[in-house]
């Protein structure tokens, strides 16, 4: 599951993302202003305002009242931008005009509409690079960065964050400094940069707390606790979340306490706990519409929507869906349609609507590429190391300064100008290279895109015709693994019917002919011991076939209390006797480590089933060439879960192709031998039990696949 913050000098954005939902995708997002309205103030520049003069005085009065406003009144905070903006103008006082667009801009950014609102931030700072207004061409530089990073562009958003970050670290302003380093930290979030997500938020955090910034202090604690909720450490999460809940209830910030309760929501979710997700969710959807963030109503819709498909309350789980992708699509929010497209294909494939799943599925990786292709990646990189740079300068300069008191100014600056020369001209060469190329490939690129696009019109129709086959195509094979590990299952209790029969037809032969009273009760307790083997044995048979039909049926069963232990015995003998009538000469070694006294959960079983099989027979099939080949299965269980465990010792899975195991129609099988559909449906079925399966592997090595389900 994604998730994805931005934190400006006048705006405090989070988008959580499902992380493939998942962020799986993975995806929320919410809005909220770092200011919260503080109600002694307002009536302060209110009181001021009365008997101000039509000076400038009064323009920046007025610019203060919309800060003011901005996070739990944007209508009245644009209001008072317009105000600002109409008396600046008259007085012809450029810094009040600058700072007018720049709220009304962030006012934008607020509610969704990012072009008018990049467009009226690009005006404030054109006005600021004019009159040379530092601090607020910084601003604007981080408000820049947050409307790209909202619209998915994220080599743009890094760039403008670098650039207020150096302007903020010449002045020396701990308050934006604490903003750059959030809005970085969180860039890296998003990208999964954990490490470098963690030292810039971290950073800001030490400086928020030096500086007693509760604003910022209950933003960063949300973060965090994302972070930490990525990584699946769910206490570390929860205590910084509802730290961040905490603190922002008592200085009384909506847009705070509207995140931290969808963070809450997005741990509750990913516990299981779907009702208190829920709750969550419309808590903070609620302070959405009432703040009137579209971008954060678009992701809370799409967070709803995603518990309603797991709910299996499919009809409600489309409707929240369709009106995010239409929120998403509105405020072109890259970022969101992203994670829409996703989840849409997960509804899809759980109503068996397989070939609307893959119309949407294909609709998600094109958005996912369109953001996390090569070309954005290198200019990521490049804006990091030019911030370093940049940085190294400041710093150099500092030093200058203190060098200039002992007399050694003039050499250093002569070695400055030679080193920023040379650095320059590398710079330089290197941009156009870079340039250069780039045009080399786009050139190229065009070629093949258009000759790729006809392909794949092609492709698309062919695709149509052959999805419907693909699918029945797993659910045969998967049945036909199941039927050939029963017909050796349910061949040794019908030996045993078989056996006990034709020997009792013998024994009564014998009774006929027999005048020994004696002997013939020794005969008649005979045939009734083995009457009793043929029920018994009968029994079992039927116990086998009662399951093969369990397993042929679609997904839509109860839960029931299973015993998972039972369950793993009786699929990994009935996958390994299918593995020995399919390869000739099958042969490995099974070892079981069952946990004792493991608790009954709430599963269906003929689902869960299909995944053992599935896993099962892929490790099977990891090692059939295998000497010495072993396959490990293992059950345990924590406070809140049990686990199951699946290990080989067969090929291992390349790193180039772990990360696309689970998508569908993906197989590494030989054409013919596989669909690509198992793990697929194996993710989903896991899933909608609100579990999760990882797979640790190194190539060569072998494979474990761990499932997760919640008690």
């Amino acid at each position: 599951m994604n998730r994805f913050f931005v934190k400006g000098k006048t705006l405090f954005t989070v988008n959580y993302s499902l992380l493939t939902i998942l962020f799986t995708l993975h995806f929320s997002l919410f809005t909220l202003h770092c200011l919260a309205q503080d109600q002694h103030l307002v009536d302060s520049l209110q009181s001021r305002l009365k008997t101000a003069k039509q000076d400038t005085t009064k323009a920046k009065i007025l610019n203060q009242l919309s800060k003011a406003y901005m996070g739990n009144n944007p209508d009245k905070a644009m209001d008072y931008a317009k105000q600002t903006l109409s008396l600046s103008e008259q007085l012809d006082y450029k810094k009040g005009i600058s700072s007018a667009y720049n709220s009304m801009g962030v006012i934008n950014m607020n509610k969704g509409d990012y072009l008018p609102a990049l467009e009226l931030v690009k005006k404030s700072l054109k006005i600021q690079l004019e009159i040379g207004d530092k601090n607020g061409i910084a601003g604007s530089y981080g408000n820049m960065g947050t409307i790209y990073s909202l619209q998915g562009n994220y080599p743009e958003a890094l760039k403008h964050y670098f650039a207020a970050l150096k302007i903020q670290i010449e002045r020396g302003n701990k308050l934006d400094i604490v903003h750059s380093y959030g809005n970085i930290g969180v860039l890296y979030m998003h990208q999964g940069n954990y490490p470098e997500a963690l030292k810039n938020l971290y950073a800001s955090l030490k400086i928020s707390q030096e500086i007693g910034d509760k604003n910022d202090i209950a933003f960063d604690y949300c973060i965090i606790g994302s972070i930490y909720l990525d990584q699946g450490n769910y206490p570390e999460a929860l205590k910084n979340v509802f730290a961040s809940l905490k603190i922002s209830q008592e200085i009384g910030s909506k847009s705070i306490i509207a995140v931290s309760s969808g963070s809450i929501g997005l741990i509750y979710q990913d516990l299981g706990n779907y009702p208190e997700a829920l709750k969550n969710y419309f808590t903070a959807l609620k302070i959405e519409e009432e703040i009137g963030g579209k971008n954060e109503i678009a992701v809370t819709y799409h967070n709803i929507g995603s518990i309603y498909i797991r709910q299996k309350k499919y009809n409600d789980a489309s409707e929240y869906l369709k009106k995010a992708l239409s929120l998403s699509k509105e405020i072109s929010s890259l970022e969101n349609i992203k994670y829409s497209y996703k989840e849409l294909a997960v509804l899809d494939s759980a109503q068996g609507n397989f070939k609307q799943a893959l119309e949407h599925y294909k609709l998600f990786i094109i958005a996912r590429d369109s953001m996390f292709n090569k070309e954005n990646i290198k200019k990521i990189t490049q804006q990091q190391m030019q911030f370093n740079f940049d940085k190294k300068q400041v710093a150099d300069s500092l030093k200058f300064e203190k060098e200039k008191e002992t007399g050694a100014l003039k050499l250093q600056k002569q070695k400055a100008f030679t080193y920023a020369g040379f650095a320059g001209v590398a710079l330089t060469l290197l941009f156009l290279f870079f340039i250069y190329r780039g045009f080399r490939k786009q050139k190229k690129s065009n070629h093949i895109i258009e000759r790729t696009n006809q392909e794949l019109h092609k492709v698309n129709n062919e695709l149509k015709e052959t999805q419907a086959q693909l699918v029945q195509q797993e659910k045969l094979a998967s049945l036909g693994a199941l039927t050939a590990g029963i017909a050796h299952e349910i061949k040794n209790p019908l030996n045993f019917v078989n056996n006990f029969a034709e020997l009792n037809n013998e024994l009564i032969d014998e009774l006929e002919n027999s005048r020994d009273e004696v002997e013939k009760k020794e005969l008649l307790q005979t045939i009734k011991q083995n009457l009793s083997k043929i029920n018994e044995h009968g029994k079992r048979a039927d116990g086998i076939v009662k399951s093969m039909l369990e397993h042929s049926r679609s997904g839509t069963g109860e839960k029931q209390p299973t015993d998972i232990n039972r369950l793993c015995d009786e699929y990994l003998n009935l996958a390994y006797h299918g593995m020995r009538a399919n390869v000739k000469d099958f042969n490995c070694s099974m070892e079981r480590h069952f946990a004792e006294n493991l608790p009954k959960i709430n599963i269906v079983q003929q689902d869960i089933s299909r995944v053992l099989l599935n896993l099962i027979n892929n490790a099977f099939y990891a090692i059939k060439d295998k000497p010495g080949a072993t396959l490990t299965l293992t059950t345990l269980a924590t406070a809140h879960s049990v686990i199951i465990k699946i290990k080989d010792n067969g090929t291992g899975i390349p790193e180039s192709v772990k990360q696309r195991i689970f998508e569908p129609f993906f197989t590494t099988k030989p054409t013919g031998t596989g669909t690509g559909l198992g793990l697929s449906l194996s993710f989903d079925i896991v899933k909608a039990h609100g579990g999760k399966i990882e797979v640790v592997s190194e190539e060569g090595k072998g494979t474990k696949f761990i499932i997760t389900l919640p008690v």
